[in-house]
C-alpha cells in the first residue's frame, strides 16, 4: 500500500523516488506500529514547521525521519546514521 501522495491535516506525503524508497524501507523493516509512529512524526514535524513559519523540505524531513527510525529499529544509535542524514536530522530538529 502506497502512502506517498496522501494528505492529512494539510500536509502531503512527498511522492518522489527518495520518499518512496524511504517509506518502503521502513515498511519492510519495521512493524506497523513503528511505521505508523514514523508517519505521525512526519505529519507533526510538518505542522510544527508551518505553525512556526519555518521553511523546510518535506522530502528531506520524511527521509531523515524514516532513516533514523530504521537505525533505531535495527538496534543501533543514531550516531551510526550516515553523516548526511545525521546532519540533516540535527538541522531539522533544531528548526522544529
Amino acid at each position: 500500500m502506497s502512502v506517498n501522495g496522501q494528505s492529512a491535516a494539510g500536509v502531503t506525503v512527498p511522492d518522489t523516488k527518495l520518499a518512496r524508497e524511504a517509506t518502503e524501507l521502513i515498511r519492510d523493516r519495521t512493524s506497523d506500529l513503528v511505521f505508523n509512529h514514523s508517519r505521525r512524526v512526519f505529519f507533526w514535524g510538518s505542522r510544527q514547521g508551518r505553525n512556526r513559519d519555518l521553511s523546510y523540505d518535506p522530502e528531506l524531513l520524511l527521509a531523515v525521519d524514516r532513516k533514523v527510525v530504521q537505525a533505531i529499529a535495527a538496534g543501533s544509535s543514531t550516531t551510526m546514521v550516515s553523516p548526511r542524514f545525521r546532519d540533516s536530522a540535527t538541522a531539522a530538529s533544531a528548526a522544529a
